[in-house]
């Protein structure tokens, strides 16, 4: 199913015992809980953890998100190591650890809106929308309305062509 850092294979993969020996009912209790209204609302922590403002610098210390420091982006100028046996060893290490994400933000993420917020939040478009699209509509009622009881037909020659 998946392989190690070296090659070899993970296929003896041990569920929780809440999982009662399914995997299916392993994902479906992971699939829900990722997708509840708890994980929408939170979802911006985890973004500025790993993607966001609090990956480095004094943010990251004070949300205890320190990595190990060859783990970061730019951290090893592998060019710059003459020695192979120090270049083999960081790189070993590298692997050992994984490579954090580059970052992507450096200001907080917004966190999502409620259901309710969005619903809301979706009304108000509406009425925005609505409202401009009445303005619109309304001026150019003026002329559709001249063009009732008429009925518009395509040329023959268009007709022809599409026999």
């Amino acid at each position: 199913i998946a392989k190690k850092g070296g090659g070899s294979s993970i296929d003896k993969v041990a569920l929780p015992p809440w999982a009662q020996g399914g995997a299916d009912l392993f994902v479906e209790i992971n699939a829900a809980a990722l997708e509840s209204e708890h994980v929408s609302q939170n979802l911006h922590h985890w973004i500025d953890l790993i993607f966001g403002f609090k990956q480095l610098g004094d943010a990251a210390v004070e949300a205890n998100n320190v990595f190990y420091h060859l783990t970061y982006e730019g951290a090893v100028d592998f060019d710059a190591i003459e020695e192979e046996h120090e270049r083999r060893a960081i790189l070993s290490q590298i692997q050992s650890f994984g490579q954090t994400p580059s970052q992507l933000l450096n200001v907080a993420h917004p966190p999502r809106l409620s259901i309710e917020e969005a619903q809301r939040e979706s009304f108000s478009i509406g009425e925005a929308f609505s409202d401009v699209f009445s303005t619109i509509v309304g001026s150019s009622m003026n002329s559709i309305s001249s063009l009732s009881g008429r009925t518009a037909r395509a040329p023959s020659s268009l007709l022809d062509k599409a026999r």
